[in-house]
């Protein structure tokens, strides 16, 4: 069995490329060394940490007009890791609690929604106990119906 080679779609080619060149420009010490002069003595603009911080470039533009190593020029915000992945997965801190994230169009995370709304958490945990008692009243049918067809069997035989 053979598997067929298909091409590369443009966009995918264009992201390889750009994580090629971004992780050339990463392991560069010039880079390292104007890291740690732009994050030195800064915390993350979310959720004020002090350690594990790193730049992000908002401006995705800024790799193709030579401006990405010029972490001042090309509008870095200092971010830590937490934030930063949560960033490039369509999340914000959450403005309520500062501890959680939310999506980006949310006013406030789940935990602090349910919160604010204890008639939603009441109608889940309701719904959950339904679960669990259809759950129970099935196995205890699937465990009568199991006996049933045992003792049947049993009979028929013996």
């Amino acid at each position: 069995m053979t598997a067929s080679l298909q091409p590369e779609s443009p966009d995918n080619l264009r992201i390889k490329n750009r994580r090629k060149r971004l992780a050339n420009i990463w392991k560069s010490e010039e880079w390292k060394r104007r890291k740690q002069e732009f994050i030195k003595d800064k915390r993350c603009a979310w959720c004020g940490a002090t350690e594990k911080l790193l730049p992000h470039h908002p401006y995705i533009n800024s790799l193709k007009d030579g401006t990405y190593l010029d972490l001042y020029l090309s509008g870095c915000i200092v971010l830590c890791t937490s934030c930063h992945y949560a960033l490039h997965h369509g999340r914000k801190l959450c403005p309520v609690c500062k501890e959680r994230y939310a999506p980006f169009d949310a006013d406030m995370c789940y935990t602090c929604y349910q919160s604010a709304h204890p008639e939603i958490k009441e109608n889940i945990e309701r719904r959950k106990r339904e679960r669990q008692d259809i759950q129970r009243k099935l196995r205890r049918e699937a465990r009568e119906k199991y006996k049933k067809t045992k003792k049947a069997k049993k009979s028929k035989n013996g």
